[in-house]
């Protein structure tokens, strides 16, 4: 009964660490869009293009693109 526990613990963890090790190589090739992308909202804020909404950035670049990467890729994980 132990070892049914322990392997099924085992398996568990090893599933973790798998789905964390794809989180972070889908974050890797995808941060660059996402960079891009924020890069492209900031630059169209500049020009006051009018079919984005005005707002004043109050992160860094990197970190609004971090934070919005955070924020979308976790539904890849879904289902």
């Amino acid at each position: 009964m132990a070892l049914t526990f322990n392997e099924d613990r085992r398996s568990r963890l090893e599933s973790r660490e798998r789905a964390r090790a794809e989180y972070k190589m889908i974050f890797a090739l995808t941060f660059p869009f996402f960079l891009i992308g924020t890069l492209f909202a900031r630059a169209a804020d500049l020009v006051r293009l009018p079919f984005f909404a005005r707002r004043k950035p109050t992160k860094s670049l990197m970190t609004e693109a971090r934070d919005t990467a955070n924020s979308v890729l976790p539904y890849a994980f879904m289902g």
